[in-house]
């Protein structure tokens, strides 16, 4: 008798969504908690006066660091922990604050807000002009400032050229509109320490917008010399310079010797790893860090029982839009009633892992900017199903010449395409962690791959209909081949299969919906979209794709346990270390059998895959420690 392998995969949580609203608008940084101890280091300060950097200290990002008896302690390193690593330092590309908070202590812009943030003043520039029609900028600048060394240049004078190949990259380049640049038109050095901007209209907000990290100065030596890595090695002007990035683990400051402003107080920073918050509390109480960034559920109350919880201010204010002219938010009431009932702080402090829009696109543009806003500043993932509603328009399956031929309306792929393209940018310019659920089209590979390269923070995800099936396996009139993303053509089912081989894609989910027979007795016209997901993922996974070698049994493991777990920030699940929660699923892999709806554990039926022969089986559920479901 052939011995079997058995596998056993993390079982992690389904991607699960909480309701789309605020985050709050406090000046409390309610995520941050810092040490008591006098060890704890104050850096230098972001914020500067025209001639010299306060000393008034904030890390940069404006979290408030101090030793116990409110002096600062000189020397040392400062142990900042953070849940994620940076993707990219570049400023053209980056899209978190975990990189913000890295990028504002190694480079500088040409403006700063102050330690308070009520107004914005100069840094690298000593004063401006701007001509009375509002259209011309004359920005002088500081003759004292040299770029670190890096490996094309040896720490030469920043001069009014440098200023000019920043902010023309910035706005050639930017993944998202960090200069305006629908109202910047160009700039030139008018001497070595002064530049001029042209603008093509007026733009209040310009001198704010250079003071963000997007529009830092940096060397045109480095930027070029290293090209599509400089994102791992940037050089500025700043209080500190670029040590180490090991990933996953941490980046590493050095006090930059040659700062044109205050010496920092501190020798170096190190902002540490640390994808579980409560283990970032324990470290700040043990002295392993000094201050922990974006902390999440159970461990905001720990340091804030502790006393640990820092204030400081922000220039973000978030916010919730509603339609005051129709539909029932136009009703003065139901607003009131909404306002008071949502409370997303305590949802994301209870354990809400992410926002949704419940699988119906927010067609309302900057509402779907200023949630994203609100999922950047709470930390959590933004879950979305891309459809625009109105190119719906009644579809029922792909808009093909077969669902024209039987009087339906078809679903083409610039419905999910076009909202996927809107909700990238804005996840770009956010800086939130974008999720795309369920892909169906040839698109979605390049957007993904695409906006990964352009350093936005994004994943995505393939259901097993969609690598299994395509639009010519529809058997007419059978409703369980109507599903939401439909069915696409066999192009778009090979490049899915594709991009989860190259790791385009990092999650294999289900879409599971179950529904009653009554209600897939219905027209294909009228009968809801969807099937049930659950009962058939690991077999379809197995046969269709590691058996045909598109992807390794590890690879199926990290998209079905592993990836979807560290979206969302679940610290206890997905893996087999010891300390994660006993969530564990046994599978034969080379145990065959055909697909009989009947035997389903699932009380829904609805499966387009019934009479298929598959191999791999789940032959065990471990939840919690304890088994809940065994093969007979």
């Amino acid at each position: 008798m052939k011995k079997r392998r058995l596998i056993a995969l993390a079982a992690a949580a389904v991607m699960a969504a909480s309701s789309l609203a605020g985050c709050g608008g406090s000046q409390t940084s309610s995520t941050t908690a810092a040490g008591s101890t006098a060890e704890t280091a104050a850096a230098s300060s972001n914020a500067v006066s025209p001639d010299a950097k306060s000393t008034d200290q904030t890390l940069g990002g404006g979290i408030a660091v101090g030793s116990s008896d409110g002096e600062a302690v000189k020397g040392g390193t400062l142990v900042v922990s953070m849940p994620s690593s940076p993707r990219t330092l570049d400023p053209k590309a980056y899209s978190t604050m975990y990189e913000n908070h890295i990028m504002y202590n190694v480079l500088d812009t040409l403006f700063v807000w102050d330690k308070d943030y009520k107004e914005v003043i100069p840094s690298l520039a000593t004063d401006y002009t701007v001509s009375d029609d509002g259209l011309t900028y004359t920005i002088n600048l500081r003759d004292d400032v040299y770029f670190q060394k890096g490996k094309f240049q040896d720490g030469r004078k920043m001069t009014a050229d440098d200023v000019v190949y920043s902010l023309e990259r910035s706005k050639e380049e930017s993944t998202t509109d960090r200069i305006c640049r629908d109202f910047f038109d160009y700039c030139e050095a008018t001497s070595p320490t002064q530049v001029v901007i042209h603008m093509k209209s007026v733009a209040g907000p310009f001198i704010s917008q250079l003071a963000g990290i997007g529009n830092a100065i940096l060397p045109k030596e480095e930027v070029e010399g290293w090209g599509e890595d400089f994102g791992s090695h940037i050089v500025g002007t700043g209080a500190f310079t670029l040590e180490e990035i090991v990933t996953d683990e941490k980046v590493t400051l050095k006090k930059n010797e040659n700062y044109w402003g205050t010496e920092p107080n501190v020798d170096g920073i190190e902002f540490r790893i640390i994808s579980d918050s409560n283990q970032a509390i324990n470290a700040v109480q043990t002295g392993e860090v000094d201050i922990a960034m974006y902390l999440q559920g159970e461990a905001i109350k720990r340091a804030q029982d502790a006393d640990l919880l820092l204030q400081a201010p922000s220039s973000a204010v978030t916010y919730v839009r509603f339609n005051m002219q129709n539909g029932p938010t136009a009703n003065a009431d139901v607003r009131k009633a909404l306002t008071m009932a949502v409370d997303i702080d305590s949802m994301v402090a209870e354990g809400s892992p992410a926002i949704s829009e419940d699988g119906r696109s927010v067609m309302d543009s900057l509402l779907c900017k200023e949630a994203m806003k609100i999922a950047a500043e709470c930390g959590v993932p933004v879950m979305a199903h891309c459809e625009d509603i109105d190119l719906m328009d009644g579809g029922v399956a792909n808009d093909d010449e077969y669902i024209r031929k039987q009087g339906l309306r078809g679903i083409s792929n610039a419905v999910e395409d076009i909202i996927a393209v809107r909700d990238v940018m804005l996840a770009g310019e956010t800086g939130a962690h974008l999720h795309l659920c369920h892909c169906s089209t040839k698109e979605s590979v390049d957007m993904v791959r695409e906006a990964r390269k352009a350093g936005v923070s994004i994943s995505a995800e393939v259901c097993p209909h969609h690598f299994t099936l395509c639009s010519d396996d529809i058997v007419k009139g059978d409703t369980n081949y109507k599903m939401n993303p439909p069915l696409r053509t066999k192009e778009d089912l090979e490049a899915l299969r594709q991009g989860l081989k190259d790791d385009v894609f990092d999650v294999i989910s289900t879409d599971h919906a179950p529904h009653a027979l009554t209600e897939k007795q219905e027209s294909f016209k009228k009968a809801p979209f969807g099937i049930v997901g659950l009962e058939t993922s690991v077999a379809l996974t197995i046969t269709e794709l590691v058996d045909t070698e598109i992807i390794t049994p590890m690879q199926m493991a990290e998209k079905m346990s592993y990836n979807p777990a560290k979206i969302l920030h679940l610290d206890k699940k997905g893996s087999l270390a010891p300390g994660m929660d006993a969530d564990v699923v046994v599978i034969d892999p080379e145990a065959e059998y055909v697909i009989d709806p009947k035997e389903f554990v699932s009380k829904g039926k609805n499966t387009p895959f019934g009479g298929k022969k598959v191999k791999g089986k789940v032959m065990a559920t471990v939840c919690g420690g304890k088994i809940v479901y065994e093969a007979e």
